[in-house]
């Protein structure tokens, strides 16, 4: 029974990244530089935002190497769970690996660098002096890391795998249920 029903939760959570990736996945961030777990893998998530505003995941994966032949792999393997449909765009930052398995497995899309852990480090320096600083840094912090502190999300890849994908599966369901009372309060109000 527990079997059945892990196969029907992973169903569900490919179910809804599928979904939320055909409605919103014209722009995806990819970024692997701000995570590893206790077994020195960085996760690779597949990101973008929805209607509300809210960062979504279309998927992610554990990778051992970052390198031309691991990204070209993820990105491939990623590009298949999504029925083979490319994104217009890609914000990554700038390593010269993750530019080369980009030009292999999406030629001729859009490629923007962006590092979200350079950006969230120039906060206090660009920033520090707004009066709503804090009310910024707040925001923008919760939109890099979802609705767990920094402090958490990174408590969270102290991790066995296992743990992991129990910890994404209620990630998953947590984004949704925040998405449906965002539905609801933007058709009620």
């Amino acid at each position: 029974m527990g079997t059945r029903r892990g196969k029907q939760t992973k169903e569900f959570v490919l179910g809804r990244c599928k979904a939320a990736y055909e409605e919103f996945g014209d722009i995806v961030t990819f970024d692997t530089t701000y995570l590893t777990n206790k077994y020195e893998m960085p996760m690779a998530p597949f990101v973008g935002v929805n209607h509300h505003g809210q960062s979504i995941l279309f998927g992610c994966g554990l990778i051992s190497n970052e390198d031309v032949r691991t990204f070209t792999w993820i990105f491939r393997t990623w590009l298949s769970c999504m029925s083979g449909r490319a994104p217009n765009a890609i914000i990554t930052d700038q390593d010269q690996e993750m530019k080369n398995s980009i030009e292999i497995v999406f030629p001729g899309i859009r490629h923007r660098y962006m590092c979200l852990w350079h950006i969230t480090k120039k906060i206090p320096e660009k920033l520090g002096k707004l009066k709503k600083y804090k009310l910024i840094k707040y925001k923008l912090k919760k939109n890099l890391y979802g609705s767990l502190t920094p402090s958490e999300f990174e408590a969270a890849w102290k991790t066995t795998l296992k743990q992991f994908v129990e910890q994404y599966e209620n990630a998953m369901k947590d984004r949704v249920e925040k998405e449906n009372i965002e539905d609801f309060n933007s058709y009620n109000s």
